[in-house]
């Protein structure tokens, strides 16, 4: 199955020699120094579709890794706070106190409690499957995920900085490619010739 960035690789014409790669595999915006010399064997509204192509994509992209930045933030802090809760349990074991523990039923509703003193722990994975775990285990489980959930989010951020500077290039490029076939079209009125109808650039969309 192509993900956004394979589909955008497979669309995208060859990068400037030097141009920065992505880890991820996310293609760099194109960016065409010399015009005239590229220009000569194409049209304007062919590149500027190409580029408006490649636009969407990235725009399309910087959507799902904010989505997925967001949902990294909210998931980090709670798989945080349940490792302190597994570490002050296991503290808790081998104090003779009971632990008196404060549970959330809603927001802002709480109800007391004591939690019986035990070596395992039930944590939650997800598609409301739990699984018990002694406290070492879910210790050590806990902050591999932590981790591993940390290291995703600095590519995301990696990523989302990258995505930026291709969508501005991608930007610039339609601009002048635009621009050029502007002039072109000037200088061959200026000649006595009729040139085709100029294509339109599609408006940026956030």
């Amino acid at each position: 199955m192509s993900t956004p960035a394979t589909a955008a690789a497979a669309s995208q014409p060859a990068a400037a020699p030097g141009r920065s790669q992505n880890p991820r595999g996310i293609p760099p915006a194109t960016f065409i120094e010399d015009l005239d010399t590229y220009m000569a064997d194409k049209t304007a509204e062919e590149i500027i579709g190409r580029l408006q192509d490649m636009y969407s994509k990235y725009k399309f992209m910087e959507m799902k890794l904010q989505q997925q930045m967001a949902n990294l933030k909210a998931k980090i802090p709670e798989i945080k706070n349940t490792a302190e809760l597994v570490q002050r349990l296991q503290e808790a074991k081998e104090n003779p106190e009971p632990l008196a523990v404060d549970f959330e039923l809603a927001d802002t509703i709480y109800a007391k409690g004591v939690v019986d003193k035990t070596n395992t722990v039930g944590l939650w994975l997800g598609a409301n499957v739990m699984l018990e775990y002694t406290y070492d285990d879910a210790q050590a489980l806990l902050i591999r995920n932590a981790s591993q959930a940390e290291t995703t989010l600095a590519a995301v951020r990696e990523d989302l900085d990258f995505l930026k500077e291709q969508i501005t290039i991608s930007e610039v490029m339609i601009a002048r490619v635009f621009n050029w076939d502007v002039k072109i079209r000037r200088q061959k009125r200026a000649q006595g010739e009729s040139p085709a109808p100029s294509p339109k650039p599609a408006e940026a969309k956030d």
